[in-house]
């Protein structure tokens, strides 16, 4: 699709830019090989409102955006930073457009455009982040193995095993290699519903794990049903919160 909002933007792209960045960025610098001091991040986001100021393919912007979020997940920026940039950059050109009433008929289309990068950024973080947690995971894996006394925290291995197939089968979308849905059934739940009541007797404790392990597998059954979507940024959230309660699992 082709989008043409320059009736809006060809006279004001460097003022929302300068708005943008004093208000709502961090500003990073970068030095260049020369010694030269390069804003790169100021740079990248330049290119894309200069592109708000004619003609566009919608996979040009897009590409534009993968470009800057390559770039933050190489300074470590989290996912929620560039959707918090993604989100004030949309709502000051929304409302560059709402100020004048005969700029109304481009807003729906740019709500459109914002949702197709939103989701273009979330789908780079996604997969960087399922790699990170492929990583950790391995490591993770790899310290259970030195400890000496291995007989109840193998029943959390098993977990990490699990996650290790879930992350996997999101990364490769292939729902042959998903891990066990139901949470009485796979392997930590069904030592945690038979031995795991004798070992934790403190019925706090188990019914703190017992809940966490139910809300592992549900949000792993939230991501099963959108398998097959482009809704990345559902996708990395569900996977971000599969993560973290695994680790409270292991802490318990």
């Amino acid at each position: 699709m082709v989008y043409d909002f320059s009736a809006v933007f060809k006279e004001d792209a460097d003022t929302i830019l300068d708005e943008f960045l004093d208000k709502y960025t961090t500003y990073i610098e970068t030095d260049s090989e020369d010694g030269m001091s390069m804003p790169i991040f100021s740079n990248h986001y330049r290119d894309i409102l200069n592109t708000f100021k004619g003609k566009f393919e919608e996979e040009f912007i897009l590409n534009l955006y993968e470009k800057i979020a390559q770039y933050e997940i190489s300074l470590k920026m989290p996912y929620i930073v560039i959707m918090h940039e993604l989100f004030c950059l949309k709502h000051l050109l929304l409302a560059k457009m709402a100020y004048n009433e005969r700029d109304h008929l481009y807003i729906s289309q740019m709500l459109t455009l914002f949702q197709k990068i939103n989701n273009r950024v979330a789908k780079i973080y996604l997969y960087q982040y399922i790699d990170l947690v492929l990583s950790l995971n391995k490591m993770r894996r790899i310290s259970i193995a030195d400890l000496v006394e291995r007989k109840t925290i193998k029943h959390y291995e098993d977990h990490l095993v699990w996650l290790t197939c879930l992350a996997q089968s999101v990364k490769d979308k292939n729902l042959d290699i998903f891990p066990e849905l139901e949470e009485t059934q796979c392997s930590f739940g069904k030592w945690l519903n038979n031995d795991g009541k004798i070992i934790i007797q403190n019925n706090s404790k188990y019914n703190t794990i017992n809940t966490l392990h139910n809300n592992l597998h549900q949000f792993a059954q939230k991501i099963f049903m959108r398998m097959h979507t482009d809704e990345y940024d559902i996708l990395i959230t569900y996977l971000e919160k599969c993560e973290l309660i695994s680790l409270s699992i292991g802490t318990e």
